[in-house]
């Protein structure tokens, strides 16, 4: 090696050495990384400060428009407003907005440094309470528009910025607030603010943001004059052809007629805003499509706003939902019930704890906590707070409160209002506790425990007793009714569904009552065990798995057969499958309810004028249109219905049309005289109407209709909770139209016991997304679709005994939504325990042993209205191998439903079996008994399910 490159080798390697940080002997260390650039947003152009602290503009690059960043090496900074060290450091000595202006490549940019008080937590861009402001013209506002200068005026008085456009019910002001704050799209702004007159329960007051151009497009949060009504609070899109695109609405606890301060608040950030009043979130998103920054203004329509102060404080980040982010188990089933964990001992809460802690670990939905009358939670030994018990939940867990003493109640609803606890359940034995909690926290869902009203020998509730779980449920404001292990019957549970209600239950820990809660149908199953319960999902249940078929509403009869809203057509449609019959009513002139869906009679009579014009007498000689082979016939009279109705296996959904609240008591006086309210349910999309039912009969069910659902988008937590605003307000179900419904809020929703009755789907595979997203009912015009369709499957008898070594048949009883029975033979038998002792094979059981017991059931395949394929259980029941002549013949429905099979009175054929396409009428669509179903190879064959006429069902 040439000696003279041994030094020049040296150095370098030393080099190499020192520049690694490899030297630590010789005193030498690695260099602090760089600390890490922040950066400017475009949408918050803002630079964050506190008073007496210095600020280094070099640690800052800045994003100069929406996709192009000035590196904060190359940017040199300036301002007039606040001075600057050495260019680059400033230490701010008092509070408020400086703009700063950032130089790249001679593109200037401006910056607002945003300089708050030590003890300040919010960075305040903008604010005024109006006290120093002695006129309108003291502003930097911009009136943009004023549809009359002599009627509409903008002035200050007393202190508060007024907005006067109340004398005519389409006069307008829009009023922009300071331009500079236009560089934003990202903050909070809090108004507080009374709507001091107005021209109509529906006129309104907006706070404007993000506003383009100084005029449209822009978002805007309104409240309306009768803030309780439906759409009583939006939030709405000004679009770019200046229309209005109402992207959400819902109601506000009180109208905003006596004139009181509110505060209204819009927290937006990116996509997301979130709007509420007095703290009380009352509608949010997090899809919203116009994200640029823009003006902040306000503006009145036909009303007189009142503002006392606003403030404008900078947004970091996307508003957070109080509402629990639940994570769902692995399952097969179609909306599988929601899991509910009974937290009663020490155990239990320790392997909640350690669930929580986990990176994977199963987790309930819901966890129930005992709360006593100290309001201290108690499990066991263990007593923590309230607080304690919702911080450990995390938003991951919706916390449940079980009352212990009743006299609680009013302390429990003061303590979750005021610390804004809203994705909660209150449980108790106790109804008037319950009113109690919903009078004070609304958004908080109430659950009437029915464990200690029955005795365990009551397991098959007579109508009278179920009826009147039903109403103490809405009485109370519950819509959720908990029933103890000992009436679980599918019968029980599918009678309370259909009467609107959301059933719990509670669950033995054992497979068999894991199970058995699970086929029930019920919605939610309240279980110590709340793991193993999960695990059944998957174990016991093929995929697309159905605990709980929707239930068919008949819209308006079934209008593709038979002529609408007429009781002709509404028998038809009960004949056909519909369980539950809809039908529009309205108020005549001598106050009789008369049933016809428009509010004219000209569409689908031989009349011409408004329904509510007419007598009773009058309208009697208005014909309906005959269709389809039916007569012409008079336009009906609700009492027609109740008439025909009264005593079949059929629930009425009567929808009012009529405005005139007047109907609401006259309904309630009819369903009285013909003793019919275990039959009847009302919806309606007035809210006037839906608070007006639930003053006169708070008992009966009611359903809150919508025109334009809530939409989940990609945070189903908001979305989640804009629903329950609404449907909490009226204690309602949720009957939205059916389009752009998310299953993912479908099944957010269902865990808080909010059922989805959408309307009104009539294509085939509008009707199939329906179903398996797990709508509780599906409304339609072509109630036949459903006809052959398998509503639920029961076996014979609920134990069975095989003789040592030998065989029985062993078939499922398969009932339709038409009501006929067919013996079904090509179920797979699902093993719950003892799973060596049989085989089973195409209706044939084998026993494999001498002795012992299984615990099985059957799952069957069905056919839905489209051809795809679901599966339906029987109950569990159990086989033994013994002495064949000791058999004691108990059937199944006498021992899991109760007597009589669910739909009682029906038609009951063999089995048919082919292995060929049978041959159908092309007019009849697909699915049900009219297509080949291709079925795992150890099922081999299609079972078909036609039949020709039914019996009118009987109720039990």
């Amino acid at each position: 090696m040439n000696a003279k490159l041994l030094p020049r080798m040296f150095a370098f390697s030393l080099a190499c050495f020192l520049l690694l940080g490899i030297l630590p002997v010789f005193g030498f260390s690695t260099p602090t990384a760089a600390a890490e650039t922040k950066v400017v947003s475009f949408t918050s152009p803002a630079i964050p400060a506190t008073v007496g602290e210095t600020v280094t503009l070099t640690d800052y690059a800045v994003m100069i428009s929406s996709t192009q960043k000035a590196p904060a090496t190359a940017i040199r900074w300036s301002s007039d407003e606040i001075p600057l060290k050495s260019g680059n450091t400033v230490t701010p000595t008092a509070r408020g907005v400086y703009p700063l202006t950032a130089t790249y490549n001679n593109i200037e940019k401006t910056v607002y440094l945003v300089v708050k008080g030590k003890d300040e937590t919010e960075f305040v861009l903008y604010e005024n309470d109006y006290e120093d402001v002695s006129s309108f013209a003291d502003l930097e506002y911009d009136v943009i528009q004023q549809s009359n200068v002599n009627n509409c005026k903008i002035d200050v008085k007393d202190g508060k910025l007024v907005l006067s456009a109340q004398s005519n019910g389409d006069y307008y002001i829009r009023t922009l607030l300071p331009a500079w704050l236009g560089d934003f799209a990202d903050y909070k702004i809090e108004s507080v603010a009374a709507m001091t007159a107005a021209q109509g329960a529906t006129r309104w007051m907006g706070f404007m943001f993000r506003v383009q151009n100084s005029s449209y497009p822009y978002y805007q949060i309104a409240a309306r004059n009768n803030a309780t009504a439906s759409n009583g609070t939006e939030i709405a899109l000004r679009t770019v052809q200046d229309k209005w695109e109402v992207q959400y609405a819902g109601p506000f606890s009180s109208a905003l007629s006596d004139h009181a301060y509110h505060t209204f608040t819009a927290e937006v950030f990116e996509k997301s805003i979130r709007y509420t009043i007095d703290g009380n979130p009352v509608l949010s998103t997090s899809a919203a499509t116009l994200s640029d920054p823009g003006r902040i203004g306000l503006q009145v329509r036909g009303c007189e706003l009142s503002l006392d102060s606003i403030r404008i404080t900078l947004q970091s980040e996307a508003p957070k939902s109080s509402f629990a982010a639940v994570e769902d188990p692995s399952s097969n089933l179609v909306l599988a019930p929601s899991v509910v964990a009974e937290i009663n001992t020490e155990n239990a809460l320790t392997t909640l704890k350690t669930a929580l802690n986990a990176t994977k670990a199963t987790l309930p939905a819901t966890a129930v906590f005992s709360v006593d009358k100290n309001l201290n939670v108690t499990v066991g030994s263990v007593k923590q707070s309230i607080e304690d018990t919702v911080k450990l939940l995390d938003r991951r867990v919706i916390p449940a409160f079980r009352l212990t003493d009743p006299s609680a109640a009013n302390a429990l609803a003061t303590y979750l209002k005021e610390h804004s606890i809203l994705d909660v359940f209150v449980i108790s034995e106790s109804a008037d506790a319950l009113k109690t909690v919903r009078a004070t926290h609304p958004i908080a869902r109430a659950i009437l425990d029915f464990s200690g009203k029955y005795n365990q020998t009551d397991r098959n509730l007579p109508i009278s007793d179920l009826h009147a779980i039903r109403s103490a449920t809405n009485a109370c404001g519950a819509r959720i009714c908990l029933l103890p292990e000992y009436l679980i019957t599918r019968e029980n549970v599918l009678y309370l569904q259909k009467q609107l209600m959301t059933v719990w239950v509670t669950s033995e820990s054992t497979v068999k009552g894991h199970v058995s809660a699970i086929v029930s149908g019920a919605n939610g199953i309240v279980t110590p065990d709340y793991a193993a319960l999960s695990g059944c999902y998957t174990r016991y249940f093929e995929k697309n798995s159905v605990t709980r078929v929707p239930e068919i509403i008949g819209h308006r009869g079934v209008p593709s057969l038979a002529p609408e809203n007429t009781v002709e057509g509404s028998l038809l449609a009960n004949e056909k499958g519909a369980a539950l019959i809809e039908m529009d009513i309205y108020l005549t002139t001598d106050n009789v309810i008369a049933v016809m869906h428009d509010g004219t009679l000209d569409r689908t009579t031989n009349g011409t004028g408004n329904v509510e014009s007419y007598s009773y007498e009058q309208l009697r000689a208005v014909l309906v249109d005959g269709a389809n082979g039916f007569d012409a016939v008079p336009v009906p009279c609700l009492a027609d219905y109740f008439k025909a109705f009264k005593g079949l296996d059929a629930h009425l959904i009567v929808e009012i049309k009529s405005g005139k609240t007047a109907i609401c008591q006259k309904l309630v006086d009819l369903v009285e005289e013909y003793d019919i309210a275990d039959q009847v349910s009302v919806i309606a999309f007035g809210t006037a109407i839906q608070t007006e039912m639930k003053r006169v009969a708070p008992e009966l069910s009611l359903g809150h209709l919508t025109s334009t659902p809530v939409r989940a988008g990609s945070d189903v937590a908001t979305a989640t909770e804009s629903l329950l605003r609404i449907v909490q307000s009226y204690d309602a179900t949720y009957n939205p139209n059916f389009t752009n419904l998310d299953a993912a809020l479908i099944k957010a929703a269902a865990h808080r016991g909010v059922t989805f009755w959408p309307w009104t789907a009539n294509n085939l595979a509008d009707i199939d997304k329906l179903f398996f997203a797990g709508s509780h009912a599906i409304t339609t015009n072509y109630t036949q679709y459903f006809s052959d369709c398998v509503h639920h499957v029961a076996t014979e008898k609920s134990t069975y005994t095989v003789a040592p070594n030998g065989t029985i048949d062993l078939t499922a009883v398969a009932t339709t939504y038409a009501n006929e029975a067919k013996v079904r033979n090509n179920g797979t038998l699902i093993f719950l325990e003892g799973d060596d002792i049989f085989t089973y094979d195409r209706g044939v059981l084998t026993a494999n042993a001498s002795e012992g017991t299984a615990t099985v059931m059957l799952s069957i395949p069905c056919s839905s209205p489209n051809s795809n394929i679901y599966y339906l259980s029987t109950m569990p029941f159990t086989v033994t191998v013994g002495d064949v002549s000791a058999e004691e013949s108990t059937t199944a429905e006498e021992e899991t439903t109760g007597g009589d099979p669910i739909g009682s009175e029906v038609t009951t054929t063999e089995n048919e079996v082919t292995t060929e396409a049978p041959t159908t009428d092309p007019a009849t669509p697909s699915g049900g008994c009219g297509a080949v179903i291709a079925f795992p190879a150890i099922l081999m064959t299609t079972a078909v399910l036609c039949g020709t006429s039914v019996l009118l069902r009987k109720k039990r």
